[in-house]
């Protein structure tokens, strides 16, 4: 994912990466460009990650602030994208003016994602970033993620084949809560995919990523 707005595809082989690539622009900018002269681009709500399936054959990613949960097919042989689908977004746009920031800072906004092993469900983890309120007090000590965080697991269908039904798949697994701050997930070499929770020391995992809703069995 290329600052601010473009997914870069590098072809790699054994000889390493090669410095062309595919380039393709996301429609909408990662950034907030705020107004206000001399106050810059606020890099802080490029949270997220972007994640390929085990075949290569999809690549999926969360955009931060903005909400937006986007699905492509990829052509590992070619490198193309194609096929986009926004399966999320959220109810907070970026007008221009920071007095915005202090608006959404109850905004519940997407971070981890990753395909399960068989490529036909979707795990997103969501939390609220309410350490926004705190940027206009102290941008020096400004944390998006603080102990009054709340978190969330969600599971879409990726069997469906079409964004709106993907859309209304979605199963909450974990629910919101202080006590679930889960932001990095990661699929295992056994199947199972590991979540990572801020403050804690130990990461948790979805046992069976492959079944719908609870039977994922997540484990603290």
């Amino acid at each position: 994912l290329y600052y601010p707005n473009v997914i870069k595809v590098y072809r790699l082989t054994s000889k390493g990466i090669d410095k062309d690539s595919n380039a393709y622009d996301i429609d909408f900018n990662r950034k907030w460009s705020l107004n206000a002269a001399g106050e810059g681009d606020q890099d802080y709500v490029n949270t997220g990650e972007i994640k390929a399936s085990v075949s290569g054959r999809r690549v999926a990613l969360t955009t931060g602030l903005r909400g937006r949960i986007l699905l492509y097919d990829f052509d590992p042989s070619s490198g193309v994208l194609s096929n986009r689908m926004q399966v999320a977004d959220s109810a907070y746009f970026y007008q221009g003016g920071r007095e915005i920031v202090v608006t959404v800072k109850d905004s519940i906004i997407p971070y981890g994602i990753e395909f399960s092993l068989d490529e036909k469900k979707l795990y997103v983890t969501r939390a609220t970033c309410i350490g926004l309120e705190h940027y206009l007090l102290d941008p020096s000590h400004y944390e998006p993620f603080n102990q009054r965080t709340q978190g969330e697991l969600l599971q879409y269908d990726l069997s469906l084949t079409n964004e709106d039904a993907i859309r209304a798949s979605k199963q909450v697994v974990v629910p919101l809560s202080t006590n679930n701050r889960l932001m990095g997930l990661q699929l295992g070499p056994d199947g199972r995919i590991y979540v990572a929770q801020r403050g804690h020391q130990f990461v948790s995992r979805i046992n069976n990523p492959n079944a719908a809703g609870s039977a994922c069995g997540f484990e603290r």
